[in-house]
């Protein structure tokens, strides 16, 4: 259990306290109703034992603890995120928990504020936004899509490959473009983004490659991090990286058109509410 090797790290436990940690972790939802007498004979120790475990926690009394048990495990920092088999659930609450505040905190160091400024400049001369985007993208680009319509952006998600592509050959300059790809090597939307560049179409691309020809062919590029070596959990981070981005630039179009997006939002609850 990883969370058991943080407790262990964190606060030297004895071989009795193991025993009542990882208890503790595997009943969580049970110690708030346990006494101290009780929770020392499911784990085999005694009272004093258990009294002395939760002040090595940092708690004075026994229902101090007991009624924060949550923080104590929530709390804890993880430095690895690696997902192993049969990991407890406390652990992988705070790994996903840990894995999406860094992943926003990086991309956060890694923002040109040049380049969102320059995006947003975009977006404020023109109503139309289209996204081309392939599978877990395409879901991110919905919710964009759904997001910029309260603040009156035209929003086309393109994730079929001939709609992608038919759409290049005749998209007209007054469109906005950004293209999600997490690594820049699927050669369709390479050639997309080099038909747009040749078009003079603008356009974004979003990605956590550093070095590849969709920036080059792009106007302008949001790099994103990423890390390999977290295998399937890593697609998290692009995935929080992205949904981070979006929101961001959501967020700056409602506070430079509030009046317009309250006026919007109140036409739109009238109708909605009215059908309920």
């Amino acid at each position: 259990m990883d969370i058991l090797k943080e407790l262990q790290k964190h606060f030297d436990l004895s071989e009795n306290e193991i025993v009542i940690a990882t208890y503790m972790i595997e009943h969580s939802e049970e110690i708030p109703k346990l006494s101290s007498r009780e929770f020392a004979k499911r784990t085999y120790t005694s009272a004093t034992s258990i009294i002395r475990f939760i002040k090595k926690l940092g708690y004075s009394n026994y229902n101090e603890f007991k009624y924060n048990i949550g923080n104590v495990l929530k709390n804890l920092s993880i430095n690895n995120y690696a997902i192993n088999l049969g990991e407890d659930n406390i652990s992988l609450i705070n790994k996903t928990a840990q894995l999406e505040i860094n992943a926003i905190n990086q991309m956060k160091e890694m923002l040109s504020i040049t380049t969102l400024n320059k995006i947003i400049e975009l977006l404020e001369t023109t109503n139309y936004l289209d996204i081309i985007a392939n599978d877990t993208n395409a879901m991110i680009a919905k919710y964009t899509a759904h997001c910029f319509s309260n603040v009156g952006k035209i929003v086309t998600v393109y994730h079929e490959i001939d709609k992608q592509l038919n759409f290049t050959f005749s998209v007209s300059n007054d469109h906005l473009v950004i293209i999600l790809s997490k690594f820049s090597l699927n050669t369709y939307l390479l050639e997309m983004a080099l038909t747009l560049k040749r078009r003079r179409i603008t356009s974004v691309a979003i990605t956590s490659n550093h070095n590849n020809k969709l920036s080059d062919y792009c106007s302008y590029t949001i790099h994103t991090p990423f890390d390999e070596k977290m295998d399937r959990i890593g697609e998290l981070v692009y995935f929080t990286a992205c949904k981070y981005i979006f929101d961001l630039i959501y967020s700056i179009l409602v506070a430079r058109n509030f009046d317009k997006s309250k006026k919007m939002e109140n036409l739109y609850n009238q109708i909605f509410f009215k059908k309920l």
